[in-house]
């Protein structure tokens, strides 16, 4: 518990003074929007643990009031920041990140607050011992608390495919972030409370490159159909290379069941998973 809440308060802290520490509006806009290609990104790979967490760097008093800042947003990620914020909104108990937690398979990074919340309102709703002189276990108190935490711990089951990325490590492990009350004094230099608003236009941003997540789009049920009626199933045993570096590809690869191992000329190697693609189309 603790270290989940240091971890997501300083993925907070890390957002936030990414957008303060830009001294212009037209750069900070910028920023922000790098920030909601990442978050974007984040519900791609269900990780909503750090997407509420920079969604919540972006509404806190620090950031929220640059009212410099905001408007200088393109239209298409205003749009896109009102969407994620309706995916993880707190009306109605949290209900539109429910619906979406039920319908997804893992692997899945749930936000541990609703998680938290859930068992709170549980422990104080639900004496922990009935009974007349209450010397029996309340095991329906029991088997709510497994039935919460266990619909979490199933996200583990499958593990992500993600390829390690030291440059980014290194940059977020060395990085010095602001705590809140720094955060909003640095808000206030940036844009003080009597600091009149001037004509500008909106930013022209576009995505860095590697900030959109690669779908294979099978949209079309013709294309689909097409494809299906002439892959085959191939089984590969432990040990046994799929494809090598230097063959000719002339083969696309979907993981219907179990992983794969790639392993890189520089010796590092990552996993791929049920779900996942690769070679030739």
């Amino acid at each position: 518990n603790a270290e989940y809440m240091g971890r997501f308060n300083g993925t907070v802290s890390w957002a936030a003074t990414e957008v303060l520490k830009h001294q212009n509006p037209r750069d900070r806009a910028v920023q922000i929007c790098l920030l909601l290609d990442v978050a974007n990104n984040l519900l791609e790979l269900k990780n909503f643990s750090s997407l509420m967490a920079i969604l919540t760097a972006l509404q806190s008093a620090g950031i929220s009031r640059l009212k410099h800042t905001f408007p200088l947003l393109p239209e298409e990620y205003e749009q896109i920041y009102e969407q994620l914020k309706q995916v993880m909104a707190m009306e109605h108990n949290f209900r539109s990140y429910r619906d979406r937690l039920r319908k997804i398979k893992p692997p899945a990074i749930p936000y541990f607050g609703v998680l938290l919340q859930d068992l709170t309102f549980i422990d104080d709703g639900n004496p922990s011992r009935v009974g007349a002189r209450e010397q029996l276990l309340n095991m329906e108190k029991h088997s709510m608390n497994f039935e919460a935490i266990s619909s979490i711990l199933a996200f583990r089951s499958v593990p992500y495919a993600l390829h390690r990325v030291d440059k980014i490590l290194t940059y977020l492990r060395n990085f010095t972030a602001l705590d809140d009350n720094r955060q909003y004094k640095e808000s206030l230099a940036l844009e003080p409370r009597d600091m009149k608003a001037k004509p500008a236009k909106r930013v022209d941003y576009s995505p860095q490159e590697g900030s959109l997540r690669p779908e294979l789009d099978l949209t079309d049920a013709h294309f689909l159909d097409d494809m299906m009626a002439v892959m085959t199933d191939e089984t590969y045993g432990d040990g046994q290379y799929i494809i090598r570096a230097g063959d000719v590809g002339h083969s696309m690869f979907f993981i219907k069941s179990g992983m794969c191992m790639v392993e890189l000329k520089n010796g590092k190697a990552f996993e791929m998973n049920q779900g996942s693609f690769f070679g030739e189309i």
